[in-house]
Formats: structure tokens, sequence, C-alpha cells
């Protein structure tokens, strides 16, 4: 693991020493083992390592191959194919990863990185061309964000590293705060909160030159989701691919990496999947839940913990669960990191880690599964995360008509009718429905339930409403949903917590092989009749439990039986108002109605379970203001 940073400008334009430093303390949270930098008249190229994997590693994380030099975070998985792919020799076994994808791209050239199995990002600098070069995996498994101003490019692993420069521009993007607090869809593969700061694409290179007194930049690309369709004779081989594709990349990561595996294990299809392949390779060491425990919270009906056990059983790994034990030593190890790298900012703050990070719901319960993890003496978290973007997929039935399968669309049609009077006439009514009313809902703009429509400045909203957004392609179009993003948001924190705990987040599903086969293989094959995610369940239903295995939807049930502390409205009220206190007015009147957030505010404790949804609600887009409030503080 490495936190990779840099500039490229025309030579009077080159960063302040000041900056170049704030670039350096925020990448030192993704690499603490060792640290190089390397700079000339107009670029410069930074990198902390962190060792966690068993392959040789580039110590001096900075080199020269060629007339070329590197800044590279890795983590190859496919190593003697790429050996053999270059002709290497026997003593080159010995190639530290980060030399192995360098050496790829000078003797392939960009179109050979679509070759490299793994999670990876870096930059090249050319001493021949003095062209700057940053490339992103596949999937876009490790971040790397960039800012290009007049005259000067500043990339960085931590966007904090840039939107704490003094010389970079930004602020909010204002369409992305939009779409987050008025719950439109708004997928994106580079967009970022901030603005002026974007993502270098997943399965691309962006390449930097300079004419003259301006920067200009070229977009090559070595690699898109789905693009050529899949085709066997039966079913049976579409179903025997799966399974070997989703097991070869859960081993060749286990492999990777010294002692036992750590795993997310919710109950659901994917986890229980990843966790089973796990024990049945003896590289499962701890699994963690991000529920609470049976004995802090008894069983109930359709209880999700009930499938969880049986993934124990058959694996003979213990199962951790959310506990304050976990919470607070997460919090000392974010806090402490935070502290070492940044220092006492913003005392005023109950934890140092709510200065910078994002509040999304699932932060808490990822950063309790890495200190259960770390406790437990792993350094790799398996998670299912990337299985219903693509792999495992819960389609829709008008999937099958819009992909012009329309023999299997009628016939899961008819299925869903068996045992209804009237058969054919209630057969033609659910054509009907799932052709008019049902595709409107599914490709028509999204607009979620969740959202602070009430917070919204109205000048703002009846600007930024003119803009069109997307449609939840999720259900229906997993293609597009894979190449928009849709996996972006949870990969960005998997990367984020892993640096602060010195450990490494893996999504075998995302294995760009995986992904790929699923995209492109016919649509009907996950779905029969009623049951749905088809393809996968028969991939493994030797290996799951029956329970799982006929599992229609991941069981939540233990989450909606708990009772909150009698003080928890207290400790986020307050919270609450130290929010308010901490954003910036002036910048935030453009966008909040705070007479309507006073108000809200004035309403005390929730009295009914409607009120309850939209406390946490707003007290979640809060959140999110208050981290771009705080990620544009600039450092001195």
């Amino acid at each position: 693991m490495s936190g990779i940073y840099g500039f490229y400008s025309k030579v009077t334009n080159k960063p302040k020493d000041a900056d170049l430093d704030i670039l350096k303390r925020w990448n030192s949270i993704y690499g603490r083992d060792g640290h190089n930098y390397v700079e000339n008249n107009n670029f410069g190229l930074g990198c902390h390592y962190e060792k966690i994997s068993v392959h040789p590693q580039e110590t001096d994380c900075v080199f020269e191959i060629d007339n070329r030099i590197f800044s590279i975070d890795a983590i190859v998985y496919n190593r003697e194919e790429l050996i053999g792919l270059l002709h290497l020799n026997e003593d080159d076994n010995n190639i530290s990863d980060e030399r192995l994808i360098a050496r790829v791209l000078i003797n392939l050239g960009v179109k050979g990185l679509r070759n490299i199995n793994g999670d990876f990002a870096g930059a090249m600098y050319s001493e021949e061309t003095g062209d700057l070069y940053l490339f992103r995996d596949h999937m876009g498994a490790r971040t790397l964000f960039y800012y290009m101003g007049e005259g000067l490019l500043a990339f960085s692993t931590d966007i904090r590293g840039l939107t704490s420069m003094n010389d970079v521009k930004t602020g909010v993007d204002e369409s992305w705060l939009f779409s987050r607090i008025s719950g439109r869809m708004l997928l994106s593969q580079t967009q970022t909160s901030f603005a002026n700061i974007v993502c270098v694409n997943p399965g691309c290179c962006m390449v930097f030159h300079n004419n003259g007194n301006k920067i200009e930049s070229q977009l090559e690309c070595y690699w898109k989701a789905g693009e050529k369709k899949t085709r066997f004779k039966s079913d049976a081989e579409y179903i025997k691919r799966l399974r070997e594709l989703i097991e070869d990349a859960v081993k060749i990561r286990s492999e990777a990496y010294p002692g036992g595996c750590g795993a997310e294990l919710s109950g659901g299809l994917d986890s229980s999947v990843i966790s089973l392949l796990l024990g049945r390779m003896n590289k499962a060491k701890a699994f963690y839940s991000w529920s609470k425990s049976p004995e802090a919270l008894p069983y109930v009906d359709k209880d999700e913990r009930l499938a969880i056990k049986e993934v124990c059983d058959l694996t003979g790994i213990e199962c951790g669960f959310c506990s304050d034990e976990d919470m607070n030593s997460a919090e000392k190890i974010v806090d402490n990191v935070t502290r070492s790298v940044v220092g006492n900012i913003d005392e005023n703050l109950q934890f140092a880690y709510r200065n910078m990070m994002p509040p999304y719901f699932n932060v808490v319960k990822m950063m309790q599964v890495l200190a259960y993890c770390n406790n437990k003496g792993t350094k790799v978290v398996f998670t299912g995360h990337g299985g219903d973007e693509g792999v495992s997929h819960r389609p829709n039935v008008y999937e099958l008509y819009r992909n012009h399968e329309y023999y299997h669309y009628f016939r899961n049609v008819w299925a869903t009718t068996h045992g209804k009077k009237n058969r054919p006439a209630c057969f033609l009514r659910e054509v009907r429905n799932n052709l008019s009313t049902g595709k409107d809902i599914l490709t028509q703009e999204a607009k979620y339930d969740l959202n602070a429509d009430a917070f919204i400045n109205s000048d703002f909203a009846d600007r930024m409403s003119q803009k069109k957004y997307q449609a939840q392609t999720f259900f229906f179009d997993p293609i597009s949903y894979v190449r928009e993003g849709g996996s972006r948001p949870r990969l960005e924190l998997m990367a984020l917590f892993g640096g602060y705990f010195g450990m490494r987040y893996v999504a075998p599903f995302l294995d760009y092989r995986v992904i790929d086969f699923a995209l492109t293989i016919p649509r009907y094959m996950y779905i029969k009749g009623k049951m749905t995610r088809y393809i996968y369940r028969e991939a493994f239903k030797d290996i799951l439990p029956k329970s799982i295995y006929k599992l229609a939807n991941k069981r939540t049930a233990s989450i909606h039986s708990e009772r909150a502390d009698d003080g928890w409205y207290e400790y986020y009220d307050r919270l609450r108002k130290e929010i308010l206190d901490s954003l910036d007015k002036d910048l935030w009147s453009q966008y909040l109605d705070f007479d309507s957030i006073d108000d809200w505010v004035k309403q005390g404790k929730p009295q009914t379970e409607e009120e309850d949804v939209t406390f946490d609600r707003n007290f979640y887009f809060l959140g999110l203001c208050e981290m771009i409030n705080n990620c544009l503080h600039k450092q001195a």
C-alpha cells in the first residue's frame, strides 16, 4: 500500500514548499514504512509506502527505468502471467510489483495495462517527452485525484492533500452537492465533491504535456467493462465459468497477503460465498458482522445472524459483532494517525476523524471491521462489495426485454402468474404493467426519499433543478451502472480507511475478469421465474447453506429490533449544533436555507417514527456539508 503524490507545471508555477509538505503529510497516512521524493524544474513525484503483501516491494518507491521516473501504488495478483508476457528472466521473479507495472508500460504501452490483474494507481514522468502519465486499475480500487489549474497540475492519493493546498483553487462542486441533498442520482467515475478536482478514470491513463503556457491533457483508455458479449452453448457452461472466475479471484488475492484473511460477513449471498471460499482455502482468520451480537440483542424472526452462524459453523471461524470496544479502538487509531499527520486541527471537535472524513452511513461499521480484524492479526479484509453491482446482480424482468431476450422475457413473466385464475389475462396484464408503469419507474430520473429538500436554498434549487439527472440503472442496466461509477463511493472509503489502519480492503468481485464476464453473458441467466440471481446461486449451490441459497433479499431483521440509547438525542443534538457552528455561513448560505435548519433544530426530540427518519436524514446531510467545509480548510 502506498500514498503517491506530486505535481507537473511550468517552471514558474512550481508549488510552494509549504504546499508540497501538505501533499506529503496527507499521503503519509497510506504508508509509514518509507518515503521518497524526486523533483526537477517542472515535475515532482513522491511516495509513502507500507509493506503489506508477500510480494517483493519497491522500498525506494520512486524509481527510474529507461529515462522514465515512476511512483506507483500497487498489488499485482497475476505476477507469473505478466513475467511470462514480458519474457523476463528467472532472476526477475523477485521483481517488485511496482517495477513489474513499470515494465508493462515501457514494453507494451498504456494498452498493456489491461493485462494486469491487480489494484494499482501510478504516475510516470518521461524525461524524453516531458509528459506526465497518471493511471489507475480497471475498476478503480486505488484512488488517485488531480487538480489542473492555470499552469499547474497536482495529484494525490488522498484528496485532502489537494483541497488543503493554498495554490489549489477549489470550492464546492454544486451539482454533486445538489444531487446528494435532493436525492437525485448522479453517478460519475471522475467527479468529486470539490470543484476543479477530479479522479483519474479507472481503466484509463491521463497524459499531460506542456504546450507553451498551458498544460494539455489526453485520455487513453485501455479497458471498458462489458465491451464484448460472451456466449456459451449451455447454461451449465456459464455457471461453471462464473464459479471458476470467482474462486480464482478469491484465491489469488488471499495468496498475496501473509497469514489469514479477515472478511465482512452480513449473512447475504455475496459475503457468505467469499467467507465460505476463504474457509475452504484455509485462509479465513476473522469474520465480522455489522450487526450487534446475539448476547447484546436477542435473535428475532428472520434474523440475518442465524445465517451468519451457519457460515461460521461450516468454516470453524468465530464472527465478531459491532461493539463499543471495537468502536473505541477504531477511534483511537484514526485519531492518533490524523493528529500525527496534520496536527491538532480544530480541537473543539470531539474526534479527529470528524475533521476530514465522510459521514456516510457505513463509515463507523467499516472502522469497526478494520479494528477487529487488526486485533486478530490480519492485514487484509475481504468484502462482497461489487457483487450487487453486476456479478450476483439483482435484475428486473424488464432487463430481458431491454436486451432483446424476448423469449426468456415472456417465459419469465408467464412463470410469475402460476396458480392465478384466468392466467392468460393475468399474463397480459403483467406484461402491460411491466412495459409501461414498471419501465417508467425504472428508467425515469431517480428521486429518493432520502433527501433534505427543505434545507436547500430556493435559488440554488431553481438553478440546479434544470439539470438532467440519472435513472437508477442498478436494477436493469448493470453495464451502465458499472461504467458510470456505481462501485466508486465504497471503494474510496475502503482505500481511505485501509490507509488509517495499515491494512487493505479487497473486493474479489471487482476482479476485472469476473465483472466483465458477468456483465456480458445473457441476462436470462440471472432470472428464472421467481428466482433472481439464478446463475450465482447455482454456481455455489453446493457450498451455500439452503437458507442462504434460497434467500430472496438480504435480511437485516436485527437492526429493526434495536432500541436507541436513552441519551442518544442529547448527544446528537449537541453534535448537530457543533456542526452548524463550524460551517462557513458565507459559503453555505448560497446552498442552504438556514431558517429551515433553525426551525428543524427548534423542533426538539423526534416523537414519531417519521420524525426519527427525518432526523437521521437531515443529520446525515449536515455531516456531508461539514466534511466539505473542513476539507476546504487551508493548512499552514
